[in-house]
C-alpha cells in the first residue's frame, strides 16, 4: 500500500537529522552550526585519523582505530604478498587486479603514515634541542563564520587551525596537538621563581606567616589554605588557567563569587559557575564584577553554584595537581580567595612587568588585563560600561600568555617603548614636583620680606629685633628645604600600602 493511502503513515513527519558531539556525545543538535558553536565554546573539536579522515572524539580514540585497523591491515597484506599464487588461469586476470589494487592502496597508506611520523619527529627534534622561540603558525585567512555573526575578513590573530575559539563577540586561539607540545615546552621554562612569588603577594606554605606580604588583607586563614594534591586520582591537566570575580564581605576581605577554569593548551571550558559566597556580602561590587543578589539567587535556586570557596576549590582540585601550571592575572588574588598553596605559576603581569623592568627589578607599574588585551590581542574587554565576564577575562589572560610565548621580539618591542613612557612620565613628575617646590619657597620668601618691612616700619629698634629673629628662622626653613623631595611620605604611598588603587596607574589587581 503506498504512502498516502495509509492515513498513519502519511501524517508522519519524516525524521529530523540530529548532530552529534563525538567528545561529550551530547547529540541534541539540530543544525551543523549549533554543533560548531558548540565545539568552539567547549573545545570539543573531533580529531581526525590521517589515513581515512575518520574522525573520533578523543585522541585514544583515533590511536586505537590506527592500530585495530590500518596496522593490522598493512600487516596481513604483507604476509598476502608473501603466499604463492595458487589461483587459477581463469581466474588470474581478475585477481591481479585486485592484488594492484590492494598494493596501491597499502602505499598510499604507508605514505601517509610515514609523513605523519616525519611531522612527529621534527616536533620531537624541536622539543628536545630545546627551542625558546615557539614554531607556530598564524593564520590570516577569513573567520570561522558562525550564527548571527558577520564574517571578519581581517587578519585574526590564531593559531593554523580551521575552527578557533569564540566567546562574548571575540575569537580566541587555538592549538594542534603538535602546537600543544611545544608550548608546553616553553611555558615550563616561563614559571617564576619562589623569590619573585614572595615579592608579589603570593601566599606560600614554606613561608612564615609574618613573612608574609599583606597579611591584614588575607580573606581566608592561613589554617584553611591547602596544597594542592600531589596526585590527582581523577587525571590532573598540565596548564590551567583561572579567574575569580569576588564580592566584599568584611572590611577589606573578599570571597569568590564566580569561578572560571579553562585548560591552557585545549581551550577546553573545566569549570564556569557561580560560588555561593560563605559570608554576609556587604558589598557586591556589580559595576566591576557583574554579579547580583539575583543572578546568584537564580543560580543557587537551580543548583547551578558551588556551594561556598571551599567546594569550589575542590572542583578545581579535580582538574589540577602540583605538577599543573597554573596561570593566571593577578593571581595571587585568586589563589587568596580559593585557599590555595601552589608555586608552579605563571602570571601574566609578572611577565608583562618583568619584561619592563627586569627580573630583578621590583616592578614600578602593573598592566591591567585590559591594557594586555588591546596591545597584544587587539581584543576588546572590560568595556567601561559593561562589567567584567569571568570566561572571557580567562580566555583573554590565556592568550595573552600565548602571545608572549608566540612573539617574544613583539613582548620586548613594548616592553622597551613601555619603560621609556614610564621614565618620560617620572621625569614630568618630578619637573612638577620642583616646580610646585619652587613656586612654595618664592610664597614664603615674598611674606617674610612683607613682614619684615612691617616689623620695621613700625616697631623701631624691637622691630629689628623681631627681623633678626625671622632671618634665622628663613634660614632654619631653607636648610630643611635641601632635604630630598623622595623622602618624603607622600598620601598615595599611604593609600596603596592599605589596597587602594595607585592614584598614577590607576591599577587595581582586584579588579582583573
Amino acid at each position: 500500500m503506498a504512502l498516502n493511502e495509509n492515513p498513519s503513515l502519511a501524517n508522519q513527519s519524516a525524521p529530523v537529522k540530529k548532530f552529534k558531539c563525538l567528545r561529550c556525545k551530547k547529540d541534541t543538535f539540530k543544525s551543523a552550526i549549533g554543533l560548531a558553536k558548540h565545539q568552539d565554546a567547549l573545545g570539543h573539536h573531533n580529531v581526525v585519523c590521517p589515513v581515512c579522515n575518520k574522525e573520533f572524539g578523543t585522541e585514544k580514540g583515533r590511536d586505537d582505530h590506527q592500530r585495530s585497523s590500518h596496522d593490522r591491515r598493512r600487516v596481513s597484506r604483507k604476509k598476502k604478498k608473501a603466499v604463492p599464487n595458487l589461483v587459477t588461469p581463469a581466474q588470474g586476470s581478475s585477481a591481479q587486479q585486485e592484488e594492484q589494487q590492494g598494493n596501491q592502496q597499502v602505499q598510499q597508506q604507508e605514505q601517509r603514515q610515514h609523513e605523519h611520523k616525519q611531522q612527529q619527529q621534527q616536533v620531537q627534534l624541536l622539543m628536545d634541542k630545546g627551542v625558546k622561540k615557539t614554531a607556530m603558525a598564524f593564520s590570516h585567512t577569513s573567520s570561522t563564520t558562525l550564527h548571527d555573526h558577520v564574517e571578519n575578513t581581517e587578519p585574526v590573530s590564531g593559531f593554523l587551525n580551521e575552527v578557533r575559539l569564540y566567546y562574548n563577540g571575540n575569537f580566541f586561539m587555538t592549538l594542534t596537538p603538535a602546537e600543544q607540545e611545544l608550548v608546553y615546552a616553553d611555558l615550563l621554562t616561563k614559571c617564576h621563581s619562589l623569590v619573585r612569588l614572595h615579592k608579589q603577594g603570593y601566599t606560600m606554605s614554606s613561608l612564615a606567616q609574618s613573612d608574609q606580604v599583606n597579611s591584614k588583607k588575607a580573606t581566608i586563614a592561613r589554617c584553611h589554605f591547602l596544597e594542592t594534591p600531589v596526585l590527582n586520582l581523577y587525571g590532573a591537566r598540565r596548564a590551567v588557567v583561572i579567574d575569580c570575580e569576588m564580592v566584599q564581605v568584611r572590611r577589606w576581605q573578599r570571597e569568590v563569587a564566580f569561578l572560571s577554569a579553562v585548560d591552557f593548551l585545549t581551550g577546553e571550558v573545566l569549570i564556569n559557575n557561580y560560588v555561593r559566597p560563605s559570608g554576609k556580602v556587604t558589598d557586591w561590587t556589580t559595576r566591576i564584577s557583574g554579579i547580583t543578589p539575583a543572578a546568584m539567587a537564580e543560580a543557587v535556586a537551580r543548583g547551578q553554584a558551588l556551594d561556598g570557596w571551599q567546594s569550589a576549590r575542590q572542583e578545581l582540585y579535580k582538574y589540577i595537581d602540583s605538577q599543573t601550571i597554573l596561570i593566571g592575572h593577578s593571581l595571587n588574588s585568586d589563589l587568596d580567595v580559593l585557599g590555595i598553596y601552589h608555586s608552579r605559576v605563571v602570571d601574566s603581569v609578572i611577565l608583562a612587568s618583568e619584561a619592563v623592568f627586569g627580573y630583578s627589578s621590583a616592578f614600578k607599574r602593573l598592566y591591567g588585563l585590559k591594557t594586555l588585551s588591546e596591545v597584544f590581542l587587539k581584543l576588546q574587554i572590560q568595556s567601561d560600561n559593561h562589567p567584567h565576564v569571568c570566561l572571557e577575562d580567562t580566555l583573554a589572560t590565556r592568550d595573552v600568555v600565548l602571545s608572549f610565548l608566540r612573539n617574544p621580539e613583539g613582548l620586548e618591542v613594548w616592553a622597551g617603548n613601555a619603560k621609556a613612557k614610564y621614565d618620560a612620565e617620572q621625569k614630568q613628575r618630578e619637573a612638577r614636583r620642583r616646580q610646585k617646590k619652587n613656586e612654595k619657597a618664592k610664597i614664603a620668601a615674598k611674606q617674610q620680606q612683607a613682614t619684615a618691612k612691617q616689623l620695621s616700619t613700625s616697631c623701631g629698634p624691637q622691630g629689628n629685633a623681631s627681623l633678626l629673629l625671622l632671618s634665622e628662622e628663613s634660614s632654619d626653613i631653607e636648610g630643611y628645604d635641601q632635604y630630598d623631595d623622595s623622602e618624603t611620605l607622600r598620601w598615595e604611598d599611604i593609600a596603596e600600602a592599605c589596597g587602594w588603587p595607585h592614584p598614577d596607574t590607576g591599577y587595581d589587581p582586584w579588579s582583573d
